[in-house]
């Protein structure tokens, strides 16, 4: 039988907590000291979720916290790899366990970016659930 008190903590303590774990851990491989973290959110995040998060970072020790949605990010991600073709306009689905989202982007080279729209669904997607027999 558990002797400890049971305790409750709120979606960002918890988000907190594994920041603050990743942040130490990164510290440590770097040699430096991290201030400053970009985290990736769903799209679909209304205000208060992307508040809650950014509260995370700064309970988990980030001086500055900015936030970018998964989707765009990947799509900055494939623009570094196709800086040839800029500019040009394309779409990145993004199919989660539990959303879907879609973000329409135009890149005119590296460094400038237009988000052309970004929207989600928290309920389309859907994780497959496989058994072992």
């Amino acid at each position: 039988m558990c002797k400890e008190k049971p305790i409750s903590l709120a979606p960002e303590e918890v988000s907190a907590l594994i920041l603050s774990r990743l942040k130490t851990a990164a510290e440590a491989s770097l040699g430096q000291k991290i201030t400053n973290v970009v985290l990736t959110i769903p799209a679909h995040f209304n205000d208060s979720q992307r508040e809650a998060t950014k509260a995370a970072g700064k309970i988990a020790g980030f001086d500055d916290v900015k936030l970018i949605a998964e989707p765009t990010a990947a799509a900055v991600a494939y623009s570094f790899n196709n800086a040839d073709q800029n500019p040009h306009t394309f779409m990145v689905f993004h199919l989660g366990t539990g959303n879907f989202e879609i973000t329409v982007l135009t890149i005119k080279d590296k460094s400038t970016f237009e988000l052309k729209t970004t929207l989600g669904d928290a309920y389309l997607g859907g994780l497959i659930s496989i058994k072992c027999f």
